[in-house]
């Protein structure tokens, strides 16, 4: 809520206005008897959700900067099963937030570090953990008059397998493969391939690459194969992206052939950018690590810089057969296919077998 920058209704939902003699309510007429309850009476006010459009707010909390936000937007995800028919947005802790906002040209505002706490300088919750913050909220609102009314309700929510702390899911910038240029290469190259059981071939598998999205690449790790693309300090637009370890060394202007490629070694090395004055330094991000194994067709070889790498690499491409298990759509038989289509337009297996999955 404290960053809320917009409100959701359905665009064919009727929304009524109800009132208790002392303030006015607008939510979903299905919803009406569940939230409000006795004591308030309809003032004959009718809208439909696209007629709220637009319509603005005042926001719960002014405890960050919002700009260009805090008005009522339309989208088809919005339910009456519960709540109000009404929405909260704040597009950068929710997937759906975020589609609706792009199309709105919403603020991405997040205040939470990635630590888990509010920022110091945000006021009533700065330094506190996201969860603990909740008791503090819910009494401010309280103490404004704001709080109609305060419910527990237990509901599945993610927390680390390791030491059990609640986590919290918000966007951030990422490094993405375009697959969706190549969606009509993917499904060429599916029709190709030879799928056991058939089945799997244009139902679980072919109707992911029916809705193919791009690729999230980078991954926020320390440990994987770096992402090999330098960033200039002084302006960012400048980017290089180094293709070898020989490149490398010449852009750094010495010599990095023995250089371990991971981190934190390779973060240690900076060249000066050749479109300004900056320095270029390595973006932190790692690649995801199926693209190691969507790459293995080739890079099992060297290729293309070992000795005979070209020569193995074109006798053994594309493999006859592969073989893994059917949570492996969306992973292995994905990557291979993908790397393989980019690179070389051609899928990197014939024949695969997709195995069932068994709990012992």
């Amino acid at each position: 809520l404290v960053s809320n920058t917009a409100v959701a209704a359905h665009p064919e939902v009727s929304y009524v206005a109800a009132s208790d003699g002392t303030e006015t309510l607008v939510l979903a007429e299905p919803l009406l008897a569940a939230v409000l309850g006795d004591g308030w009476t309809l003032t004959g006010e009718r809208y439909t959700g696209a007629q709220l459009e637009r319509w603005t707010y005042r926001r719960p909390f002014d405890l960050v900067e919002i700009e260009k936000a805090h008005y009522v937007v339309v989208d088809d995800y919005v339910t009456t099963a519960d709540g109000t028919g009404l929405v909260h947005l704040a597009p950068a802790f929710g997937a759906d937030d975020l589609r609706v906002g792009r199309r709105y040209d919403l603020p991405v505002v997040n205040p939470v570090r990635s630590d888990g706490t509010f920022a110091e300088d945000v006021a009533l919750v700065g330094g506190l953990f996201f969860k603990d913050a909740d008791a503090v909220l819910v009494d401010d609102l309280q103490a404004r008059g704001l709080l109609m009314r305060n419910e527990r309700y237990e509901h599945e929510y993610p927390h680390c397998w390791r030491c059990g702390t609640p986590l919290m899911y918000y966007v951030q910038p990422s490094w993405y493969i375009r697959t969706t240029a190549i969606a009509d290469a993917l499904l060429r190259e599916n029709e190709r391939t030879t799928w056991y059981p058939e089945t799997i071939k244009w139902g679980r598998y072919g109707e992911w690459l029916k809705n193919n999205v791009d690729w999230a690449l980078s991954r926020t790790r320390y440990w994987g194969t770096p992402l090999p693309i330098w960033r200039c300090e002084a302006d960012p637009s400048h980017l290089v992206c180094v293709g070898s370890l020989d490149e490398l060394s010449e852009l750094a202007g010495r010599d990095l052939a023995t250089l371990d490629p991971h981190r934190p070694y390779v973060d240690d090395i900076r060249f000066g950018c050749g479109s300004c004055d900056g320095t270029m330094r390595r973006e932190a991000h790692v690649i995801d690590v199926w693209y190691d194994s969507g790459s293995m067709p080739f890079a099992q070889w060297g290729y293309p810089y070992a000795p005979g790498s070209v020569e193995r690499f074109e006798s053994a491409y594309p493999a006859q057969y592969i073989c893994e298990g059917l949570d492996q759509t969306r992973g292995w038989f994905y990557t291979l296919m993908a790397v393989g289509t980019l690179l070389f337009d051609r899928n990197a297996y014939e024949v695969v077998v997709c195995l069932g999955l068994i709990l012992a």
